[in-house]
């Protein structure tokens, strides 16, 4: 267990038990299961051939990754923009990413469905990939227009499988800059 801790493949585990031999391991695959390894380890004792030390499972792997949990992560979980009702439309991208190497793929359903104003591709994908977020202020009142997009991975044993992006619009009369003077430091 302390090889094993210390961040060794099963394998490295195996091995450095202080009685492994590799002159008298028999390598196998495992007869129930053919994807994974089986080694029997014997000793020669009281004049007869004795099996003591076993293996099954998959030797290249590590505590972490056989135990890791693949995540669903989203870029935000919020996007916002504030308008003029004569404003052009703007994007945001979105990407869904999966924590571990393992991909997954994913649906999103906009709420309230309908929209003039929200629009978003693709409807799914799978982890990796963007979703393109478009909000379009022209022909809208003033106010705040709210909306989600729930996003949901394909596979229920995706941690955080289920999220929304909240989606804001504010329209209002004029939208005022203001810019700061740029400072240059030599």
């Amino acid at each position: 267990m302390r090889y094993l801790f210390q961040g060794q493949t099963l394998r490295g585990a195996y091995e450095s038990f202080y009685d492994f031999n590799p002159a008298t391991v028999e390598p196998y695959a495992h007869p129930d299961h053919p994807d994974l390894a089986m080694w029997l380890d014997k000793d020669f004792c009281s004049d007869r051939w004795q099996y003591n030390n076993a293996f099954a499972g998959l030797p290249d792997q590590t505590l972490e990754t056989l135990f890791e949990i693949t995540t669903m992560a989203l870029a935000t979980s919020e996007v916002s923009y504030l308008s003029e009702p004569a404003f052009p439309a703007r994007s945001f991208r979105v990407s869904v990413e999966s924590t571990t190497t393992e991909t997954f793929t994913w649906t999103a359903t906009i709420a309230p469905d309908g929209l003039p104003w929200l629009n978003m591709t693709p409807l799914g994908g799978s982890s990796g990939e963007q979703m393109t977020i478009t909000l379009t202020p022209t022909g809208l009142d003033p106010g705040t227009h709210r909306a989600s997009i729930r996003v949901l991975a394909g596979d229920p044993e995706i941690e955080d499988g289920d999220q929304t992006i909240a989606v804001t619009l504010q329209i209002v009369d004029q939208v005022h800059a203001v810019y700061f003077p740029l400072v240059r430091r030599q």
